[in-house]
């Protein structure tokens, strides 16, 4: 079996939101940190998050995933 890996893409400003989606939380959780922690179930070792625009805010809030900086974020996917 080929190793599997998990990209998990939260650049973005999230304006129609109105705030930081990925933070949002949900049964006492961030969204982000849910998506990592099931995410880890299928790829233990090699979970990753890619960050933009509320990066520093996004990056203390979360463990579990190595976290790569998107800095033309605006630019989209």
């Amino acid at each position: 079996m080929k190793p599997l890996a998990v990209l998990i893409l939260a650049a973005g400003a999230a304006t129609r939101f109105g705030a930081c989606k990925v933070l949002a939380e949900y049964k006492g959780m961030s969204l982000l940190q849910r998506a990592i922690d099931t995410a880890k179930t299928v790829a233990p070792d090699d979970v990753y998050a890619v960050l933009g625009k509320h990066r520093k805010n996004i990056a203390k809030a979360i463990n579990g995933a190595d976290v790569i900086d998107n800095p033309k974020w605006q630019q989209g996917m």
